[in-house]
């Protein structure tokens, strides 16, 4: 078995007025950019539609990683989610069609719970690798709220995850 890294997804975050990326949104695409890099991954799999402000948080992702050396053919985006599970539900079904088997999962630590949970719901094994260079650009106020809202979501995708291997829907 090769330990070639075939793919590095990134779940998105908000983007602002403009199309400007929130500094959640530029943390994670940084970091996962760097992985690329590192490991020689040969795609990019961006993931996360539009909230509140265009364009879609995978296209700002997009954007960026291209700016920052990434070939744009080696980039794909998955533009219809609109939650964690939704995430996970989508980029499920793009790894299968890719055949990808060795995938690295990109998002904050204290999403990640929730965001492995429904990975593997949808029977995907993803490595995580949470971002480790702490919070820079986030208000301490905002990164709390995003630590507690963890509080009921994990629980909440616990058993969601069940009743999705359960039932298979």
């Amino acid at each position: 078995m090769s330990d070639r890294i075939d793919a590095v997804v990134i779940l998105g975050a908000a983007v602002y007025p403009g199309g400007r990326p929130s500094p959640t949104l530029l943390r994670r695409v940084e970091w996962g950019i760097e992985l690329i890099k590192r490991s020689e991954a040969q795609w990019l799999l961006a993931s996360g539609g539009v909230g509140r402000h265009e364009p879609s948080e995978a296209q700002v992702m997009r954007c960026i990683a291209v700016e920052r050396g990434i070939p744009h053919q080696h980039i794909l985006l998955e533009e219809r989610a609109e939650s964690t599970w939704e995430n996970a539900r989508e980029c499920a079904k793009i790894i299968r069609e890719q055949g990808w088997r060795r995938v690295i999962l990109v998002t904050d630590p204290y999403h990640l719970p929730r965001s492995l949970l429904a990975f593997r719901a949808f029977g995907v094994d993803v490595t995580p690798c949470p971002i480790c260079r702490g919070h820079s650009g986030t208000t301490t106020r905002t990164t709390l709220l995003h630590q507690l809202r963890e509080i009921p979501a994990i629980p909440y995708y616990a058993l969601r995850s069940l009743y999705q291997r359960a039932t298979g829907s």
